[in-house]
């Protein structure tokens, strides 16, 4: 028998208004989840191929650092912001790889937005090793004590026969030619210094008003290791590790970011104002 101060309707009118008030939370947390999504994809870092397809490798500006040890040869530092990069069709983050002819022809995308292809990158400008400062091209191994010597960095891939290719005053895109012959690599080190002689040569020239010498022209070696060297080693893989941006060009992208104090006091170092410019390799 029910008891006597017992009210069914009240019961009900609170069963709804609990229903009604779980529904509002659920369609909020719904809703931000939705945001956080949009947000995500905004932030989204992917090297394609032509219109946006095949996928080679993708990241996050979320998950970027500053890097201000990328300097010039006058040891002027540009402020770069580099996003490590990984392989699409892998779900932990380790690096992929890809057939060295397909980035012959790439485009970065920022949030789905095309942001440069490789019709802006200066091959004359291609530099062989490790970019300092760039801890996405850098594998350390760990010490005996289980943590990282920052001292005794060693790289576990492989990645000293790694190149860096530059979208002229827009970002650096770095690859490594994964067991590339080491004779080969030697090779192409040695082309590589030589054309980068004559390309400072003729740069200088421009600049007091000098006219080129006869076949003094500089050699376009990102095609020459994207196109010719991909013929003849057709099977040669590359993993494509980082991409850093020059920080001018996304300063209010970065600016949004929250990671804490010390993250806003290198935003307020870095980016207001921002003074610098890509660095000249």
């Amino acid at each position: 028998m029910p008891h006597e101060d017992h009210d069914p309707l009240t019961s009900l009118a609170c069963l709804v208004s609990a229903t009604i008030r779980d529904k509002v939370v659920l369609d909020q947390m719904n809703e931000i989840a939705a945001l956080k999504s949009q947000l995500a994809s905004t932030r989204l870092v992917e090297i394609t191929g032509p219109a946006g397809s095949p996928i080679l490798a993708s990241g996050s500006l979320a998950d970027g650092e500053f890097n201000t040890e990328a300097c010039d040869e006058d040891g002027d530092c540009g402020v770069l912001w580099s996003v490590g990069l990984y392989h699409n069709t892998t779900s932990s983050k380790n690096m992929g790889a890809v057939p060295m002819h397909q980035l012959a022809n790439i485009e970065i995308r920022i949030g789905g937005v095309l942001y440069a292809t490789s019709d802006d990158i200066d091959g004359t400008k291609i530099a062989l090793g490790i970019r300092k400062g760039n801890t996405f091209d850098i594998q350390e191994s760990s010490s005996s004590s289980g943590g990282i010597d920052k001292k005794q960095k060693k790289c576990i891939r492989g990645m000293h026969r790694s190149a860096v290719c530059e979208f002229t005053n827009l970002a650096y895109l770095t690859f490594h030619m994964t067991n590339f012959p080491r004779g080969e690599w030697r090779s192409l080190r040695s082309l590589n210094m030589h054309n980068r002689s004559i390309s400072i040569r003729n740069e200088e020239r421009a600049e007091l008003g000098e006219e080129e010498e006869e076949e003094s022209e500089a050699m376009d070696m990102y095609s020459y290791i994207t196109e010719r060297l991909a013929v003849q080693h057709p099977r040669q893989m590359c993993e494509i590790s980082s991409v850093s941006f020059c920080v001018e060009n996304l300063k209010d992208a970065i600016g949004s970011l929250r990671r804490g104090k010390e993250f806003e006091r290198e935003k307020e170092r870095y980016l207001y104002p921002c003074c610098t410019v890509c660095p000249d390799w």
